[in-house]
């Protein structure tokens, strides 16, 4: 896969702090995890197998993972991670003698933009999908014009635009857009970037049910809190939607 320009990752308004769990060393490893790829920074992702240690048949390193692409039904089972490379950026470039091999090294100081080339670690930051943490992602990051939608679903490791609430699983991961801007690097704007509310529909649904009961038991109706909350117990099948052909964009390169 090749590099997308104006893509970015910053965690806003999170708990990662106190989260020794949130960041995990990965390999990007394209969009099906068949082999290694370059990766833009803020790619979601999701684990697919741990890394073994180099050298050492059947010795695995702990919490280091081979990573692919994300989509929308991925959140309960494996958990969304998005490439966060802010801090020590790596790039990679045409060895002078042998234009086949690649020489890879870390620069000296922090590039926005800058992905991780092809077989390099990285850390991937786990996002939160708990209606109060706060990620800002890069505008190529999204698939396409933010517009008037007001939230976006993951669909192959990017954001897609959408005019409602994603529902299509019981509880699936969607961003709500909070506002646009321009990352300032230097002394000059540089590119725009989305400001996102990481949720799930399930929290969605549960405020939409929850607040006439509270509603009603504020008034001094009977009822109970707990009945307005009840969700049925059987989750809503599966009905993907369809995939919208993509969009070009001057930001991919070829």
């Amino acid at each position: 896969m090749s590099y997308i320009l104006n893509c970015a990752f910053e965690p806003r308004v999170t708990n990662n702090e106190f989260d020794d769990l949130c960041n995990i060393t990965g390999k990007y490893y394209g969009p099906n995890g068949a082999a290694a790829a370059d990766c833009p920074p803020g790619w979601l992702c999701v684990r697919t197998a741990r890394i073994p240690i180099d050298g050492m048949s059947g010795v695995y390193n702990e919490n280091a993972w081979y990573m692919k692409n994300a989509d929308y039904g991925n959140y309960a089972t494996d958990g969304i991670y998005a490439l966060n490379n802010y801090d020590t950026y790596q790039v990679s470039i045409e060895h002078a003698v042998t234009p086949s091999r690649k020489v890879s090294f870390h620069l000296g100081s922090e590039n926005l933009d800058a992905g991780v080339p092809a077989g390099q670690f990285a850390t991937f930051t786990k996002i939160n999908f708990d209606g109060h943490s706060i990620y800002r992602f890069g505008i190529g990051n999204v698939t396409v014009a933010v517009g008037t939608n007001p939230y976006f679903y993951i669909e192959d490791g990017r954001l897609v635009p959408y005019s409602q609430v994603p529902d299509d699983y019981v509880d699936e991961p969607y961003f709500k857009l909070l506002g646009t801007g321009q990352f300032q690097v230097g002394r000059g704007n540089s590119f725009g970037y989305v400001d996102v509310l990481a949720m799930r529909s399930f929290l969605h649904e549960h405020e939409e049910t929850a607040a006439p009961a509270r509603a009603k038991l504020r008034a001094g109706g009977s009822g109970s809190a707990e009945a307005g909350t009840q969700k049925a117990d059987t989750a809503k099948a599966p009905a993907p939607r369809a995939k919208a052909a993509p969009a070009a964009r001057e930001s991919e390169q070829a």
